[in-house]
């Protein structure tokens, strides 16, 4: 899982949609309490980082530390900004989605912070070659030839200021407003309301003066091709967001010589994890679950677990971030030698986390980024994507690890295939551990360390939960981290309540991602389409038999194993289980 965002072979995509054992679930999660530990490692009260490898920390190498601007919500009051090195998590950008995936027909629903929020795009539908806006219409009396503008992507909390129905239910018009479906009322990109078709004289002028009428509009921006959103509305938060950058998404200071002609950037994933946006960082900064968690699939159970060496990390934590960087044991003789594999984890707060890779002496090397956001208790939005970075005669240079060297290759083929093929292997490997990492909080939450606290509850010991051990040493920083910038808790909006979870439904692809991925959703109703096509073929060629018995029988046999690929493929959009205990 710290490789989310990671495409497999061609052989791996057809094989993941193959129905897997079904695993019961525990009958009861509350059942299984797990006890208060002790603290072998002496990290409890306050994680002593640097004491994992029985060293300290290299505080004479080079800590770059990610630069992250942060600064107010819809209601701040109850925020801690005051505190320098506390963070506003209504005050800054948070990442939600890449924007090539979103359909700028409709809204879309998201959640961020507890929020329920609409997004949808602003663009006017205009005719062909003229740019002639279209205006307001049935969508079934467009010329043939129009097309809808780019627009800006919009951010409003999801209901409409009349009578509080779902704004994600309505339509996005061809006159660039967003209609709600109840009552017809219709507002432009800025949230304000633009007409109601049942005023009557006069009472549109103060429906509009009435500030009530307006739809809280969140500031938003696209960057490298992600949709972000600052989880605050009005006038105030227009002007700090405006002045707030963006996380640094570059490659300046990990590989200063790159640019297009030896770059492969593989395209954007995407989805909703049911457990929380901290189980998700921590996952990222755990290498030592790799191979066990991701077997079959970029490594082996049975050959690569082996210690890390931890040589760099910074020695104070604040809230921009913190990096940290490791190499596999050189005592191992089957480590790489001479420091040609080694990664750091550069976490941009509160949501950035990247994973570079340098191979060898001539510039070129491996990224994976993620970008992650609180959704609602126990629920985060993912994004990732990988970045291929050759040497500058442009040959691709590999690490000599299994699991980073199986990414680059599979990062090379499906930069070559359609994009629906990537997003089904990434699931296949998301869900290898979706239902541990979903578990393991609920687990935690009902036995000693809940991060859903109020705001005069004292953080919980993580440490005291869990039995840390060396090699848990990038999840540690990060739990100090969160404890000491975040209190150890989100502060989310609306029901905190902790959701339960039955563990069949972390399998859930098409709820979590297809359904809000046009290039997944458009593969999804053209691979049913051909399906039933090829069973209508088959059905025709086995009654018409117009070959000789062993002609019709070559094709019946090739339409049955095309529609059973078809079959592979809408099921891996739908869902996918992986069982491990016989993942062999």
């Amino acid at each position: 899982m710290i490789h989310r965002g990671i495409a497999l072979t061609l052989t791996v995509v057809l094989n993941q949609a193959l129905a897997f054992t079904s695993i019961a679930p525990p009958t009861s999660l509350r059942s299984l309490q797990l006890g208060y530990k002790p603290d072998p490692l002496g990290v409890a009260s306050d994680l002593d980082i640097s004491s994992l490898n029985g060293r300290k920390s290299d505080t004479s190498a080079k800590i770059k530390m990610p630069t992250r601007s942060s600064t107010p919500i819809v209601n701040p009051a109850d925020d801690k900004s005051a505190n320098e090195e506390s963070i506003d998590w209504f005050n800054t950008w948070l990442p939600l989605m890449p924007v090539d995936f979103l359909d700028r027909e409709k809204p879309t629903p998201f959640q961020l912070l507890g929020m329920d929020i609409v997004v949808w795009n602003d663009g006017k539908v205009v005719e062909g070659d003229s740019g002639k806006p279209i205006g307001f219409g049935s969508k079934m009396e467009r010329p043939w030839n129009s097309r809808r503008e780019e627009g800006k992507w919009r951010a409003f909390v999801d209901h409409c200021p009349h009578r509080a129905a779902p704004l994600s239910e309505g339509r996005v018009e061809d006159d660039g407003t967003l209609m709600c479906s109840y009552h017809a009322w219709r507002f432009d990109g800025d949230g304000e309301v633009a007409v109601v078709p049942q005023a009557v004289t006069n009472e549109l002028d103060r429906i509009k003066k009435n500030p009530k009428s307006s739809c809280n509009s969140f500031p938003t921006k696209v960057k490298n091709g992600l949709l972000w959103v600052w989880a605050a509305s009005g006038s105030d938060a227009r002007i700090k967001s405006e002045l707030t950058p963006i996380v640094d998404m570059s490659l300046e200071g990990y590989f200063d010589d790159a640019d297009e002609s030896n770059i492969v950037t593989e395209p954007w994933t995407f989805r909703s994890v049911p457990h929380g946006w901290d189980y998700f960082i921590e996952n990222i900064l755990d290498p030592a679950h790799l191979p066990i968690a991701h077997h079959g699939v970029v490594s082996s159970r049975y050959t690569e677990p082996r210690p890390f060496f931890f040589n760099t990390t910074t020695t104070e934590i604040s809230k921009k971030g913190f990096e940290l960087q490791f190499r596999m044991n050189m005592e191992d003789p089957n480590a790489p030698k001479d420091g040609k594999f080694s990664t750091t984890y550069d976490f941009a707060a509160p949501s950035q986390v990247r994973m570079v890779t340098k191979a060898g002496e001539a510039g070129a090397g491996h990224i994976i980024e993620f970008y992650v956001s609180p959704a609602a208790p126990g629920v985060c939005n993912f994004c990732s994507r990988q970045i291929l970075v050759k040497t500058k005669e442009g040959k691709v240079q590999f690490t000599g690890r299994k699991t980073r060297d199986t990414q680059i290759k599979a990062l090379l083929l499906f930069a070559k295939l359609p994009v629906f093929l990537s997003h089904i292997a990434r699931n296949k490997f998301l869900n290898q551990d979706t239902a541990l990492c979903a578990i393991q909080e609920r687990i935690l939450h009902d036995s000693g360390y809940s991060t859903i606290k109020g705001d005069d509850e004292e953080p919980d010991s993580y440490a005291k939960a869990t039995l840390p051990i060396s090699a848990d040493k990038g999840v540690l920083l990060f739990r100090k981290w969160f404890k000491r910038v975040s209190g150890g808790r989100v502060p989310f909006k609306g029901d905190t309540n902790f959701p339960p979870i039955e563990k069949d439904s972390t399998f859930d692809v098409y709820n979590s991602h297809t359904k809000y991925c046009r290039a997944c959703s458009g593969a999804l109703e053209n691979l049913r389409k051909i399906r039933v096509a090829l069973y209508s073929i088959t059905l025709v060629t086995v009654i018409w038999n117009p070959y000789p018995v062993l002609g019709t029988g070559v094709f019946v046999a090739i339409f049955v194993a095309s529609s059973l690929l078809a079959t592979k493929l809408i099921d891996s959009m739908i869902r996918i289980e992986v069982p491990h205990g016989s993942n062999d």
